[in-house]
């Protein structure tokens, strides 16, 4: 079975049974307390989100608290090509909509679209299905992460987020895969070793 099959294959398990994970809530709440007490969170001016659907790991509280502490709040819009997506800065949840997938995104006609590279100090909350100690990560299969994260590597702090069932010792990986390095769980904040 090839890297490609393999990831699929698990795509489909995990994404089953995280449909009916329990304490949702609480593990959300858990997970932004961890990231927002990390250096990474601190120091950043801005914060590239995911906005979270129901079930992937929630950012809707680190949403409101980067908003209230003044950070730099963007997020992604998907773009009509494949695997296409831009920044955009928003500063109220009145900004944002649903877009294509039906993920909700800011209003491309209300917000700032990001220029270029985010600033050094910039951290990209990744979102995934699984990561991996490496900071290998089992995304939805459409590459719109890895082809940003390929531009942007040197230049952000990255973070994955995923509930701690996600967390994996080792998960499938192409050559094409960029990884993160950090993942955030409800449970802690794990440095990533980047190699293998």
């Amino acid at each position: 079975m090839t890297a490609r099959e393999e990831k699929q294959a698990l795509r489909g398990e995990l994404l089953a049974l995280r449909r009916s994970i329990a304490g949702r809530e609480e593990k959300d709440a858990a997970l932004c307390r961890q990231v927002a007490a990390t250096q990474e969170w601190r120091q950043s001016g801005q914060v590239l989100f995911y906005l979270s659907t129901p079930e992937e790991a929630g950012t809707w509280q680190l949403v409101d608290w980067a908003l209230r502490q003044g950070k730099e709040a963007m997020a992604p819009v998907c773009g009509p090509g494949e695997g296409e997506m831009a920044f955009f800065q928003f500063h109220s949840l009145s900004q944002l909509r649903r877009g294509r997938w039906g993920i909700v995104e800011p209003d491309p006609q209300a917000c700032v679209p990001v220029k270029g590279l985010p600033a050094k100090e910039a951290l990209c909350l990744v979102p995934g299905i699984s990561f991996d100690y490496a900071g290998r990560r089992l995304g939805y299969g459409k590459g719109y992460y890895d082809r940003f994260l390929a531009a942007a590597r040197y230049h952000i702090k990255t973070m994955g987020l995923c509930y701690q069932a996600f967390f994996r010792d080792i998960l499938p990986g192409e050559s094409h895969d960029e990884r993160v390095g950090l993942v955030a769980t409800e449970a802690g904040v794990f440095p990533c070793a980047r190699k293998g």
